[in-house]
């Protein structure tokens, strides 16, 4: 009698233990086929990822490979579902940087983005280029109004990071191809589109630089098609805050990744 007590016992407790497990994978495989942002889920071409970087980056401070973060400010969603949701953090890295020295025209800093952190702390790799630039929507909301004059990019004074919502004078150094720049002061180019909203914020179709003066845009043509950005002043600095509108680029044409 006490032997099958013992047995009975025992059945009950392997039981138990087996319905806990069970619980424990239905939880499980729930919480993995209702979550968003599962890095599984690929951008889709051409989706946007609206981001203000973290901490500001000259390129006269930082060096090739030298680690540049940003803070997502909306989220990014593909099909309906969020892969991408705001406040979270998207890493890249420094690709070159150049001074301007005398007899040159331009300073240069080189960013590529590969990688979002999500807010659960997953990691997830991106390919994406740097569609568009502006200065913290507060600098634009704070700036004289109405204002044709951009402030100077590249200052230690202030830097890219300060100005209004009119696109830049430009900064297209001819050995960079593919320059997404502006022409005039306030006159944009074909390939500027888009801006900035009655917030100050850029728009989903902006592309190119907005608010800066002395400041353009490329893309590299070493294979990274990392931003290329350059400043007419000594060196580029963009303040923390930074607007960058990120977009999506086909899978696998991106080489470099960290």
């Amino acid at each position: 009698m006490r032997r099958l007590t013992v047995t009975i016992v025992s059945g009950f407790l392997f039981a138990g233990i087996a319905v806990a497990q069970s619980d424990k994978d239905l939880t499980l495989k729930s919480q993995a086929e209702s979550a968003p942002n599962s890095a599984n889920e690929r951008l889709p071409e051409g989706a946007t990822i609206p981001a203000t970087l973290t901490k500001a980056v000259d390129s006269d401070k930082v060096k090739k490979g030298d680690q540049v973060t940003a803070r997502t400010i909306a989220a990014t969603k593909a099909d309906g579902k969020t892969v991408i949701p705001e406040d979270s953090i998207v890493r890249g890295h420094v690709t070159q940087t150049s001074a301007r020295g005398r007899g040159d025209s331009f300073s240069t800093l080189g960013i590529v983005f590969d990688k979002a952190v999500l807010k659960n702390g997953e990691e997830m790799p991106i390919n994406v280029n740097v569609q568009a630039i502006a200065p913290p929507a507060s600098a634009v909301n704070s700036a004289p109004s109405p204002s044709t004059t951009p402030l100077k990019g590249g200052s230690s004074k202030g830097g890219a990071g300060q100005g209004n919502s009119s696109p830049a004078t430009p900064a297209s150094p001819p050995t960079v191809p593919d320059t997404v720049g502006n022409t005039g002061t306030n006159q944009a180019t074909p390939a500027v589109k888009g801006g900035l909203d009655d917030n100050g914020v850029l728009k989903p179709n902006s592309r190119g630089v907005y608010g800066f003066q002395g400041i353009g845009m490329a893309t590299s043509s070493d294979g990274q098609h990392a931003a290329v950005i350059t400043s007419t002043d000594k060196s580029v600095h963009l303040n923390s805050g930074t607007q960058l509108l990120l977009a999506a680029e086909p899978v696998g044409t991106q080489t470099s990744t960290r």
